[in-house]
């Protein structure tokens, strides 16, 4: 059995956690009916602004 190349599996982890980042805005979008097109995930990333 060969490894995987650690660069990829490293690649495919970010992947993994940007994915799960993105599934988190959009729904968090969708529960504040805002379209998940005009989120911005640095904001998300940074987390809220304060008001």
């Amino acid at each position: 059995m060969v490894s995987p190349d650690p660069a990829e599996q490293g690649i495919g982890e970010l992947l993994t956690v940007y994915d799960a980042l993105i599934d988190h805005a959009v729904t968090a979008a969708v529960d504040l009916s805002i379209d998940p097109d005009e989120i911005s995930y640095r904001r998300f990333a940074h987390g809220p602004r304060p008001t």
